[in-house]
């Protein structure tokens, strides 16, 4: 929101960059995306080329491509993005199977949906993601990695925009997924940037969600994750924890591995 105001100054940029290609450009692009379809029916590209999703299956938490690559990368967004880089790379005539050989090292960015602990209680995925399509997308990844598991999603609230609170529904249905789900927000942090001061029924009306965990500070978080997981006691879940900040400072790892016993 601090960069693109309005959703429509979001997709003036890529008419931007679609109006400063030549018509005989090859534009590969999004087929699900219907706002990514609506901009290109705007130009007349002359090869335009759309991509979509590989086959895949998931098999015990791991994402395998046309019934051969096991991928350390998860998520359905992680394998449309994947098809765009093959697609790209066919273009330039490299061979799909030694793509897709290529593809089953690649382990992904840093933060990014990555494993943080393996126990027997479960798993617990660290991410990045704070923008609202990026939450939506990663929650739905572990939901689908693991169906049959309970998943408690964490969320920090921590960037300009996801304080704001015209801006926050955006976040609606984004942890539906999840059977359990706290959010986190620092009301100081709010204040500190003379915003305007959100409260819990803010939180819960946004996320659409009224059984939201809602928690200020790293004791809170600590208590809520004790509750939620004295609540799971016996069962296999999975923990997701989503922020591009610390979490109040609070040692997640540690925390889970004492927790865990490991």
């Amino acid at each position: 929101m601090n960069v693109f105001p309005t959703f429509a100054s979001y997709l003036d940029a890529f008419r931007d960059l679609q109006s400063s290609l030549r018509p005989e450009c090859v534009v590969i692009y999004n087929g699900f995306d219907q706002e990514v379809l609506k901009l290109m029916e705007e130009f007349d590209f002359r090869n335009s080329i759309p991509y979509y999703m590989v086959d895949f299956e998931i098999e015990d938490g791991v994402f395998i491509v046309e019934n051969r690559y096991p991928l350390k990368i998860i998520g359905r967004h992680n394998m449309e993005n994947l098809t765009a880089a093959i697609t790209i790379c066919e273009q330039l005539g490299m061979d799909r199977k030694s793509l897709l050989a290529a593809a089953e090292s690649f382990g992904g960015a840093s933060k990014r949906l990555e494993l943080l602990l393996r126990g027997d209680r479960g798993n617990v995925y660290i991410d990045f993601a704070h923008a609202p399509s990026k939450v939506r997308a990663s929650v739905r990844a572990i939901r689908d990695l693991y169906p049959d598991r309970p998943l408690l999603a964490v969320l920090e609230l921590h960037t300009y925009s996801s304080l704001n609170k015209e801006f926050l529904p955006e976040y609606s249905e984004s942890l539906d997924p999840a059977d359990h789900a706290i959010v986190m927000f620092d009301p100081r942090i709010v204040a500190n940037k003379k915003m305007e001061p959100l409260d819990e029924s803010d939180v819960r009306r946004s996320f659409g969600r009224g059984d939201i965990i809602v928690v200020h500070d790293s004791r809170d978080l600590e208590d809520a994750l004790d509750f939620v997981m004295d609540d799971l006691a016996g069962q296999k879940f999975n923990i997701l924890l989503m922020s591009s900040g610390s979490f109040g400072g609070l040692d997640l790892k540690k925390k889970l591995e004492r927790a865990w016993d490991l």
